[in-house]
């Protein structure tokens, strides 16, 4: 139930004891397969098709917002978008160096006000 203080910690804090495992409860995530094995049989649908539906609609989502820089809404639910990251400087956090982190885009996602509101 124990675990050694790591060495970017032990150089941060000059004391090595053992530190009790906090550990945050984890949330149950629903991949993939769960979501298409739900939908075929709520829609009497084979999961194979249901899996292709799926599939085209991430990728479509996927190539309307990273490619094209259109954002997809979806009514309550949210929307995607594209996020630009600038480049910036980070550390190594074994040797502390610094790295240069180069510009990169990614698919952002903001849930709606409708979203929101059932989740709570």
């Amino acid at each position: 139930m124990f675990r050694r203080v790591s060495v970017v910690s032990r150089r941060l804090f000059s004391t090595i004891e053992e530190v009790p495992k906090t550990r945050a409860p984890r949330a149950e995530i629903v991949g993939k397969k769960i979501l298409v094995e739900e939908i075929a049989q709520e829609v009497n649908l084979p999961k194979t098709t249901v899996e292709k539906i799926v599939n085209l609609f991430l990728r479509n989502v996927q190539r309307h917002a990273l490619e094209n820089g259109k954002s997809v809404r979806l009514a309550k639910f949210g929307t995607f978008s594209q996020k630009k990251l600038a480049a910036r400087t980070a550390r190594n956090p074994t040797n502390g160096e610094p790295v240069e982190v180069p510009a990169k885009e990614k698919l952002g996602f903001k849930p709606s006000k409708a979203a929101d509101e059932a989740a709570e």
